[in-house]
């Protein structure tokens, strides 16, 4: 793995800045967030935005990266990470997490489990971050884990899944690992797709169908439909969510004040009964198609 440019963003805005600045960056080749996944804000009124790059595509899109920060009033420093660091920061706070009660385990790949430990879980994810998205560490995966431990506790049979921008998989692997199939996933990255099918293979769920594609290149129906992006992109993939989820739809990293824009949304394309599930300034949405009262 070659080195990588490390972007520190500090800023005074709120959280929905945050959620616009990550669009952007990903648009220009952001590759992973570090200090959102990892919840890490550094004071009060100051929020602290990690981005991290490939050296090449930092350099294309510097002077809109520039333009970018200054109309946020953010500032930034930047600095070049050798792997070896990369990999240091991410072992520095990536514990061990429990999914629901003895429903599934995160587990970092480098800290070994007691003999016997992982009988207590419904399933174990052992997963190496790299510079992939999704570790369970980020509230968004969790309560989209913790939702799929729910949906998938009594019953997992037969039921199928679609993860919708997989990221490095671990929804998807979630699901798998309650027992759900077929089991489809993808993102649009083509960089996403060898991380996935790793990840799979390590966690012996390499049966999960992983694809670099787009949403409108998939027909049919699922059982259960889950996504963790951004709310923008909720809005315009709803549609989609529609015909593609008769049962469940599934929807995290919604910030709070964006939730009442999901729901409206929702019940525009009828789906009338909405749950939501909350940990700090995300909910998670859950929704099923039906008639009203």
């Amino acid at each position: 793995m070659a080195a990588t440019v490390e972007l520190t963003i500090h800023l005074t805005q709120q959280a929905d800045v945050v959620e616009e600045l990550e669009a952007w960056l990903g648009a220009w080749g952001a590759q992973a967030f570090l200090s959102k996944e990892l919840d890490e804000i550094a004071e009060k009124d100051q929020q602290k935005l990690r981005a991290y790059f490939d050296p090449a595509d930092y350099e294309e899109h510097r002077q809109e990266i520039d333009q970018l920060l200054c109309r946020y009033g953010a500032t930034a420093q930047k600095a070049l990470i050798q792997p070896q660091d990369w990999n240091s920061a991410w072992k520095a706070y990536f514990s061990p997490l429990d999914i629901g009660k003895r429903c599934l385990r995160i587990q970092p790949a480098w800290i070994p489990m007691e003999a016997g430990e992982d009988e207590q879980y419904r399933g174990v994810i052992t997963i190496d971050p790299g510079m992939a998205f999704g570790t369970g560490q980020h509230p968004t995966t969790a309560l989209c884990l913790e939702v799929l431990c729910q949906l998938l506790a009594a019953d997992s049979s037969q039921r199928s899944v679609l993860d919708v921008g997989t990221g490095s998989g671990i929804l998807a692997m979630g699901a798998r690992k309650l027992g759900a199939a077929p089991v489809v996933a993808f993102d649009n990255d083509p960089q996403c797709l060898e991380i996935c099918q790793v990840n799979a293979t390590e966690n012996s769920v390499a049966d999960i169908d992983f694809r670099t594609a787009t949403i409108d290149e998939f027909h049919g129906e699922f059982d259960i439909v889950v996504a963790n992006i951004i709310a923008g992109v909720h809005l315009e993939l709803m549609s989609h969510y529609r015909r593609l989820a008769p049962k469940v739809l599934v929807l995290s990293g919604i910030l709070r004040e964006r939730e009442m824009d999901i729901r409206t949304a929702l019940l525009d394309y009828g789906f009338t009964a909405i749950a939501g599930s909350y940990q700090g300034e995300w909910c998670c949405l859950q929704a099923s198609p039906g008639k009203a009262g």
